[in-house]
């Protein structure tokens, strides 16, 4: 757990290991890696809310308040960097993602008691 600095109201200490630095902006927080470069944004909350890699492509992430609906990227296809996220009303689980690309639409669902594995094939 980062611990807040002694006299200051935006920098933390990291935990022990951890090569990240954490500072408190006037929207939530930044989380810079030392070793990779990448930055991750969190609102007040504390919910990411973008991703960037050491080259600046960035993942930015929309919700609801409670769960992500969309993410968009800035590289790859243009049709291709954006996808919807929906869930199963009753249990707030993911259940599928849709992407348009070029007029096409593509859609990946889950049903039933079927989870996701490690390896992103179905069990």
């Amino acid at each position: 757990m980062f611990t807040p600095v002694a006299g200051s109201s935006t920098a933390f200490t990291a935990p022990a290991g951890v090569k990240a630095d954490l500072v408190k902006t006037s929207a939530g927080y930044k989380l810079t890696s030392r070793t990779t470069a990448q930055v991750i944004i969190l609102d007040a909350d504390g919910k990411p809310t973008s991703v960037a890699d050491r080259n600046g492509n960035t993942t930015t992430i929309a919700d609801t308040g409670t769960t992500p609906t969309s993410v968009q990227s800035s590289k790859g296809v243009d049709g291709a960097r954006a996808a919807s996220l929906t869930y199963v009303p009753e249990t707030g689980l993911l259940n599928g993602v849709t992407q348009t690309s070029a007029g096409t639409t593509r859609t990946t669902t889950v049903s039933g008691n079927s989870k996701l594995s490690a390896d992103g094939n179905l069990d």
